[in-house]
């Protein structure tokens, strides 16, 4: 809290800049040039045999990386679609023949459990009371039913009787 109350300090002035002074160029005076000491003259050399420069050695060049095959001409995709409907196909054949299968190797065993038990002999019997006692039923009441009915003859005549005539 203290800081903030302080007036900031001043920032502390740079002395200015120091700029070099362009120098005075030497004066130059021209010098004279030596002579070239004199040689004797002599007759040129006689050419001389150029010796055979040894066999040059060049490290053998990195093998290729191999070519990358080229890939082969696209074809149809029918013979694919066509194989893979061919495949559903024989998978679900595999499948209902396998289902088949079990299925009559269950009956069988069922089949053979009841006949040894002779329960379906026992269950038929059952049956067959069952169903007769409910025709016995259904006559009885069919029976009286109609005898509930009035005679058609008679209903005749008694709607005759009721009907006023206009």
């Amino acid at each position: 809290m203290e800081q903030q109350n302080q007036a900031p300090a001043p920032a502390p002035v740079a002395p200015p800049p120091v700029v070099p002074q362009p120098m005075a160029p030497a004066p130059m005076t021209p010098q004279p040039m030596p002579a070239p000491p004199l040689a004797p003259v002599m007759p040129p050399p006689a050419p001389q045999p150029t010796p055979t420069p040894p066999p040059v050695y060049y490290p053998p060049a990195p093998a290729a990386p191999p070519a990358t095959p080229v890939p082969p001409k696209s074809s149809s995709p029918w013979p694919w679609i066509i194989g893979g409907c061919l495949l559903i196909v024989i998978l679900i054949l595999v499948a209902v023949v396998g289902l088949g299968w079990w299925g009559i190797r269950e009956a069988k065993k069922e089949i053979n459990n009841r006949i040894n038990n002779n329960s379906i002999l026992n269950e038929i019997e059952e049956s067959a009371d069952k169903f007769s006692k409910e025709s016995e039923e259904w006559e009885k009441k069919s029976q009286d039913f109609r005898e509930s009915m009035p005679d058609p003859e008679e209903f005749q005549k008694e709607m005759e009787k009721n009907i006023p005539v206009k």
